[in-house]
Parts: C-alpha cells; sequence; structure tokens
C-alpha cells in the first residue's frame, strides 16, 4: 500500500522518504478494519530503501526524529484507513 500510495513520490523526492521513515519509526498505526502495524527504526530503513529502491536501512536509520508525523504523510494513510497512534 505505501509503494502504491506514496511510493513515486519517494522516488522522486528524499525529503517525502524522510518523512516517512519519521512518520514509521516509534509509532503504531492502526487500520480501520482493526489491524495494527509498527516499525523498528531498522525496518522502517529498511522500507524506505526498499521503496525508493536503492540502498539500504543504513541510508535512513536514524534519518529524523522518530515519532514525528507530517500532516501530508498523515492524510495519504488516512486515506487508506491507516491513523497514528504515536508511543
Amino acid at each position: 500500500m505505501l509503494d502504491r500510495v506514496l511510493g513515486e513520490r519517494i522516488l522522486a523526492d528524499g525529503g517525502v522518504a524522510v518523512e516517512l521513515w519519521s512518520a514509521l519509526a516509534n509509532v503504531e498505526w492502526q487500520h480501520a478494519d482493526g489491524g495494527a502495524v509498527s516499525y523498528s527504526f531498522r525496518s522502517a530503513g529498511d522500507l524506505i530503501a526498499w521503496l525508493r529502491e536503492e540502498g539500504s536501512y543504513l541510508d535512513w536509520y536514524c534519518c529524523a526524529e522518530p515519532g514525528i508525523v507530517s500532516t501530508d504523510i498523515q492524510r495519504a494513510l488516512a486515506a487508506h484507513g491507516w491513523t497514528p497512534k504515536v508511543q
């Protein structure tokens, strides 16, 4: 879902990738259907590297303050039923 919703923007703009890392690291995301996901710093970095189609988690590990969900990221994910719960 992240690739479909934000993939092109993340490929085009590293700043969006940084925003997404911050929104994933140390944040529990809850879905309207009752599901939930959370990412460690490393797994968030790994996901960003995969979405960017380059590098490794180390390229994104701690690239921003963890647990900060920008309005842009929150809106993009809310459109697909996801809301953040900052830990």
